[in-house]
C-alpha cells in the first residue's frame, strides 16, 4: 500500500474534528431514537417482530428480529467531504467451530449535514434533522424495513 501525502483539502476536513464529531453523533442519535420509536410502535411490533434496545455506550443499541440479534456502533471517519459517522449492523451468528461471530452484514452513513444514507451510497439520502411528520415516518420506515431485512440477508 502507497501513502501518499495529506493534501491541504484533506487537512481542511479534520479541522472541526470535535464539533464536526459532535454534530455526527447528534444525528446518529436522532436516527437511532426514531428507529426505536417505530420499532415499539404497536403495528411494527406486531407485524416485524423487533425489539431495539439502548447499550451503556449510548450510540450502541441491539437489535433482536425473528432473524437473530444484532448489534449497533458508531464508527467516526473522514475523507475529503469531511467528517461522517458510519452505523455498523453487526449480526451474531455461529462459525463452523460454533463459535459466536458478529460481521457487519449492512451500514448507515450520517453526514455533519444530517444526511442520512444507506449503506456508502451518496444518492436518496433522508434527513436526521426535524422534519415534517410524514415525510420523515415515512423516510424511517423505509430505514427500518431495510434494516430488518439486511439482518434477515446477513
Amino acid at each position: 500500500m502507497e501513502f501518499l501525502p495529506v493534501t491541504e483539502r484533506q487537512q481542511n476536513a479534520v479541522r472541526d474534528a470535535v464539533a464536526d464529531a459532535e454534530l455526527v453523533t447528534k444525528f446518529v442519535l436522532r436516527i437511532l431514537s426514531r428507529l426505536t420509536s417505530l420499532f415499539n410502535d404497536t403495528l411494527p411490533k406486531e407485524a416485524w417482530g423487533v425489539t431495539i434496545d439502548q447499550l451503556e455506550q449510548e450510540t450502541n443499541f441491539v437489535i433482536s428480529t425473528p432473524f437473530g440479534r444484532a448489534t449497533t456502533e458508531l464508527v467516526l471517519a473522514a475523507d475529503e467531504g469531511g467528517v461522517f459517522g458510519r452505523i455498523l449492523v453487526r449480526k451474531d451468528k455461529k462459525n463452523e467451530k460454533g463459535e459466536i461471530i458478529s460481521p457487519v452484514v449492512w451500514l448507515i452513513r450520517v453526514t455533519t449535514e444530517g444526511h442520512v444514507y444507506q449503506g456508502e451510497s451518496t444518492s436518496d439520502p433522508i434527513s436526521a434533522g426535524p422534519q415534517f411528520r410524514s415525510k420523515s415516518e415515512s423516510e424511517t420506515v423505509d430505514l427500518g424495513l431495510s434494516l430488518l431485512y439486511a439482518i434477515a440477508a446477513g
